[in-house]
Parts: C-alpha cells; structure tokens; sequence
C-alpha cells in the first residue's frame, strides 16, 4: 500500500521536535575548517533520522524563517527497514497514530508533496522475464535500474509521476535478507512526484491524515489498476509457430519498445487494440490480465477498513469487527445486465444492460471486468466512443436474436398459406420464452 512519502510539518512542529528525545538533530559541517555549510549560501540544514523517516529543518538565515519536513518510508519504518512484506490500511493507520504521539504532529495539517504507492504480489510466472517484456507506456520507452547489482527495476518516468516495476525477491535476496530468489515477488507501484497528478484524477488526498479514509485507498487501487492496464506488456506465453505468419511478424515488431514510441494519436490506438486483441486469441489467460487481477485483489485486501479499537482483551476481535457489525445493504430490489449478469442497480431509467456510464466507472474501478467486456464485445471503431459502442455491442448481442428470430417467423407465416402455423413452425422452449419476453 502506501511506502514512501514526504510532507511539510507546521510551525508548531518546529519548535516542538529538536526538544523530542527520540530526535537528535545534526547540522553538516565542514571537517577542514569547522565550519556551517550551507545550501544556497544562506540555508542552514538541520537534520534526524529515526527508523527509516527523516525530519529535516531548512533554516533561511536571510530571513530567519524556518520550514519542517518529513520523508521516508512509512512501511519500512513500522516493518524493521524492509518492506517485501504487506502493509495493510489496519498498520497505516497505527504508524500514523504512532508519529502523532511520539512526535506531537498533527497529522491533519502535515501537508503531502509527494506519495509512493503499490503492492507486492506472488505472480505465476516469472517476474524477471516480466520485467524485460514491459515495452511502453502511453508511447513512453522503459528504462532499466539494477540497484547496483542488487536487483532488477523497469520505470516509466513521466513528468508528475513514475511508475515502477520490479523483482522484490530478488532485491532482497541480493541485500542477503530473504534466503532464496523464487523470481516469482513482483512489486508495482507508481511514485506520485507533484501531487497535483492526482488531484487532476478526483483524488482529493493533501494531508497524512487523508491516508486514513478507505475511500482514497479505493481510489488510489483503481489508479493503480488502470495506470497496469495502459502498459504494454509482451506476453512471452504465446507460442510463435502456431500464429499466422502476418500477426507473427506484427508481434515481432510490437516487441521492440522503439515501435510504439513512434505511434501517436488513433494509430497508437488501432495498434494497440490489434496487439492485444491477437495475444487474448492466443492464451487461455494471458498475463497481463493476471497482473491486473491479482493487483486488484491484493490491493482490495490490504485496504478493508478494520477499526482501531481501543481496548480489547482478545486483540483478534479487531479483525473480526467489521464482520460482527452489520452489513449496510440495502434490501431494494436488485437489476443485473440480461446478458453479462453484471448488478446495474445503480443506474437510472431502464435497467436492462451495462450502459456506457457504467462502462466509464468499470473502466476506472474494476479494469480487469473492464477488459473481459472490452474483448468480448470490442467495437469496431476505436475513438472517444469506445464505451458507448461495447455498450451497444452488449446489448446487440440479446436483441440481435429476437430481432433475427422474428424475422424467421414473419417470413415463415407469410410464406405459409396451406397450413396452420402450428405444423409449420416447430420452436424450441427458449424460442418461445424468447418471444414471449418482447
């Protein structure tokens, strides 16, 4: 879940930590002369470490004014400095409790610069052939990190944000904390830079405390669900012999990151559609939609909302809580999509199908559902429409065999004129629920 972070304090702040007993705040010198250094020759930097977090103090000399940060890992300060193990909502949530008493800061106007969040995840195949197959994103080429030679990274460095991808288990074999490398933990997280990129998004996260509303967390997974779906990612499953001779060499060409750096606009599209639509034909499940499916899942996991109670003899009750209270649901009536059997409930007006605007929430909220619907009833056209046409498709796909029955019987009853339409026509049981149903 949430990793790395930092963020400006108060002033209050301020004059409260360099008296705090877990801080000891140093100032570089220089060791020749004995002198302050100091940055932008007038900034005084006062500086504390306490488990994987920083507390830095920029003092402006000029004009004595002073400004608070924090940053560091907040996983790796709650999980002994690693963080290729889970962190759950229910130990975010103690890790900022603990820093508002430990420290006196007030979480609720400790304002975010910037957000790191992911998931680990135990994949089925291999993580570093996964990682040498990543080939774009949006028409941005990978770049390659091996951490020294301590592990195995692919990133897509955009302007407000990175998006990262790499072999946790290896990482942490190499640094000698994890006995064997099974090449199968994957970790996959975006680095939010300018939190205005989120923003942009609806995201309305600014403070440490807005990292306690489950909400965020929700929309903070559906972000990092949809930002998966919009890599372009070779699937290494696909066996090249048996494919015709034109998708193989199309394949081929998709399989150098440089072609889609090239590609703008509906041409980046179109060819990204036919890359995808030839590799989905070609797998029982292909990887990328195992990717998006065990992201969502452990993301969907890490973020259940267990209240922090207070004092509790058995401390598995907490876990347990939101189970015992109650389940809000509503007992109205529920609609579901005649043909995908989706819950469509929420939408107005007649609720016979998916409709474009549930397509539009799916696509953010549950992508992997998303994609099942995309491929299954994909349009023919691929421009802003996109939604509203397999929308149109999935309805088609129940009308189209009423309309196309009827028709038959139409033209068998007019071609009828010396038997009853009884001996004519022999309709099977669905047939005839089928008309009833118009």
């Amino acid at each position: 879940m949430i990793d790395y972070f930092s963020a400006e304090l108060d002033n209050r702040a301020i004059k409260d930590l360099p008296n705090n007993q877990l801080l000891c705040f140093t100032t570089p010198i220089n060791e020749e002369t004995g002198e302050l250094i100091y940055e932008n020759h007038y900034h005084k930097r006062k500086v504390a470490k306490f488990n994987n977090l920083t507390f830095t103090i920029y003092t402006n000399m000029q004009m004595n004014t002073s400004r608070l940060y924090l940053q560091g890992s907040i996983h790796k300060h709650c999980s002994a400095g690693v963080n290729h193990t889970d962190f759950d909502l229910n130990a975010l949530k103690s890790a900022l409790i603990s820093l508002k008493t430990n420290f006196n800061i007030d979480i609720e106007s400790t304002a975010l610069h910037s957000l790191e969040f992911g998931v680990n995840i135990r994949v089925p195949f291999s993580c570093s052939r996964t990682l040498k197959n990543l080939l774009s994103y949006k028409g941005i080429a990978p770049t390659e990190d091996q951490y020294n030679g301590k592990g195995q990274m692919t990133k897509f460095r955009l302007s407000q944000y990175t998006i990262k991808v790499y072999n946790k288990g290896l990482q942490y074999y190499k640094n000698g904390l994890l006995s064997e490398n099974t090449d199968d933990l994957l970790r996959f997280e975006i680095h939010i830079d300018r939190m205005a990129y989120i923003h942009k998004k609806r995201i309305n996260v600014r403070t440490l405390a807005d990292l306690l509303n489950p909400d965020y967390h929700i929309q903070l997974g559906a972000l990092l669900c949809s930002t998966l779906s919009d890599i372009v990612l070779y699937d290494f499953q696909i066996d090249g012999t048996r494919l015709k001779p034109k998708d193989r060499q199309f394949l081929k060409d998709c399989n150098n990151p440089r072609y889609w750096t090239e590609l703008t606009g509906k041409p980046y599209t179109r060819k990204l559609q036919k890359f995808r639509t030839i590799i989905a034909a070609n797998t029982d499940k292909n990887i990328q939609s195992t990717l998006l499916e065990l992201v969502q899942t452990k993301w969907q996991e890490l973020s259940k909302d267990v209240p922090l109670l207070q004092s509790v003899e058995n401390t598995n009750m907490s876990e347990c809580y939101t189970y015992i209270v109650c389940n809000n649901e509503t007992l109205t009536k529920r609609y579901y999509c005649k043909v995908t059997g989706i819950d469509i409930t929420h939408q107005p007006g007649k609720r016979n199908y998916v409709s474009e605007q549930t397509l539009n929430q799916m696509k953010f909220n549950n992508p992997v559902q998303y994609y099942e619907l995309f491929y299954k009833y994909p349009p023919r056209i691929y421009d802003d429409r996109i939604n509203e046409r397999i929308a149109h498709n999935i309805r088609n796909a129940h009308t189209n065999q009423y309309h196309t029955l009827k028709s038959r019987v139409i033209k068998s009853l007019s071609q009828t004129s010396l038997f009853n339409a009884d001996e004519v026509l022999t309709l099977t049981s669905e047939q005839r629920n089928l008309l009833a149903t118009y």
